[in-house]
């Protein structure tokens, strides 16, 4: 904890299309906003403003002579045009070099974290020139993010979409908390795209959101026994001291998880976390259970616990193979869908314990260890047709009964098409 002298270059690659934006953080002072990404346009460099009333996105009115707060994420916009200043900046993902100059940073940085009624993410960065431990920093803030449990979620925005009509469509946060992380796929035909899961190591120089879990402003400081050698790799896009004796408590907990991964042959997709975990419960808790961020997405996979629709879910140990988890779909796209097995550990690991996939609809119990289930949907919301188990018998025997959604019919390329 000494105050550091003399400046460094620090550049972080990345890959970009036009119109992307990256989340960045400085981890050096000072550092000129606009000295980033000098060819961006002056009004696209953003940060977020979580106050009540306010909850939005604000731009930086004058980059060129704002420097970058230390432990506060920007949201900067791919350069207007390549090094020529003559062409634009290309539609495919093309390498970009992120430089800043300035004195390492160092020591302790305290952020705010708020909750209100208008929501709960925060817009943070890592503000040092290696990685941190994202465990670290919540268990080292602990008075911060406990409600009841210790813990709370991180989102690390990974754009792999392009941005179409000044939006984004899909889902393209990872998610990171206590249970485990879940990633975004590439979406075909895409090339540069990051699929890798939210790193538990935030990589330098990378801002991400995190929920705040108490209703008010509340302090989180980055220290420097939060910083860990290597596991600098996971940047999204492309990621000495006293110890905190809370992280190995956190980081030993017992998992058994299972991810699931909805998808198309259009390339819309989205994965989700089950986990069977120490310490959680089947109540929604903020160190276990994340949230689906709503953003206009096509489709939607997600396990219902009350009123929340969840990314990542943790569960109680344990393990009942009684035990069903209810998911939730939407579509904004009638067409042919599939929901796969993408990964498991744990218990899972013995082939012995089934996962299966129930489709309520149609009275279908489909082993997932066998493959992928298909299946045709209307566009639309449907928190009753699927669910998780773990052994194929019913509690009771129901005869089908034919409905509109067991043929559906919509128009796709000049065409017809009628599936079943």
């Amino acid at each position: 904890d000494i105050t550091n002298t003399g400046n460094i270059v620090y550049r972080r690659n990345t890959a970009m299309k036009r119109y992307d934006y990256t989340y960045w953080s400085s981890p050096v002072s000072p550092q000129t906003l606009a000295n980033l990404s000098p060819l961006t346009l002056s009004d696209k460099y953003f940060w977020w403003n979580p106050a009540a009333g306010i909850y939005n996105w604000a731009t930086v009115t004058a980059p060129a002579l704002t420097s970058m707060t230390q432990g506060q994420g920007y949201i900067i916009r791919a350069p207007q045009f390549l090094p020529d200043l003559v062409t634009p900046w290309p539609t495919s993902s093309e390498p970009f070099v992120g430089s800043v100059s300035g004195v390492p940073n160092n020591g302790d940085y305290t952020v705010s974290i708020v909750k209100s009624a208008s929501g709960d993410f925060n817009l943070i960065g890592n503000p040092y020139p290696s990685a941190i431990d994202a465990d670290a920093f919540i268990t080292g803030n602990a008075a911060t993010f406990t409600n009841g449990t210790l813990g709370t979620t991180l989102y690390f925005w990974t754009h792999n979409t392009p941005i179409t009509a000044n939006s984004y469509f899909f889902n393209d946060y990872a998610l990171y908390n206590f249970t485990g992380a879940t990633g975004v796929g590439t979406v075909a035909p895409n090339s540069g795209n990051n699929n890798n899961p939210a790193p538990r190591y935030i990589a330098a120089g990378q801002a991400f959101m995190i929920k705040g879990v108490n209703v008010g402003s509340f302090p989180a400081t980055f220290r420097n026994t939060m910083r860990v050698a290597g596991s600098n790799t996971f940047f999204f896009r492309q990621s000495g001291g006293a110890a905190n004796t809370l992280v190995s408590v956190v980081e030993n907990l017992e998992r058994n998880r299972i991810w699931l991964d909805l998808k198309n042959s259009d390339g819309a997709y989205k994965q989700i976390l089950v986990g069977y975990i120490q310490n959680a419960t089947n109540a929604f808790e903020n160190g276990y259970d994340g949230e689906v961020v709503e953003a206009e997405n096509p489709v939607g996979l997600y396990s219902l616990v009350s009123d929340k629709k969840l990314v990542i879910q943790g569960r109680a140990l344990p393990f009942d193979s009684a035990d069903q988890v209810p998911l939730g779909l939407f579509v904004t796209t009638a067409g042919t869908y599939e929901i796969a097995l993408s990964d498991f550990d744990g218990l899972f690991e013995d082939e012995s314990v089934g996962i299966y996939l129930e489709d309520t609809l149609l009275n279908v119990i489909h082993d997932l260890r066998q493959g992928s289930y298909s299946f045709v949907s209307e566009t639309g919301t449907f928190d009753a047709r699927f669910v998780l188990r773990y052994t194929t018998s019913l509690l009771s025997v129901t005869s089908p009964v034919f409905s509109e959604n067991d043929v559906v019919v919509f128009k796709q390329n000049d065409a017809i098409h009628i599936q079943t």
